[in-house]
């Protein structure tokens, strides 16, 4: 990953914006069906 040409910082900086999507995703995803569940936990507890 690190280059000679001191290229190293901006392959870091896309790489730390593309690991941070990556993980965002999967966190955004999983919320929602938690929020989801919640909603039809929460139907079932008070009608």
């Amino acid at each position: 990953m690190f280059n000679r040409n001191g290229s190293f910082t901006g392959m870091g900086l896309t790489g730390l914006m593309v690991l941070s999507v990556v993980m965002t995703i999967p966190i955004y995803v999983m919320m929602r069906e938690m929020s989801d569940s919640l909603k039809e936990i929460a139907a079932k507890i008070a009608p």
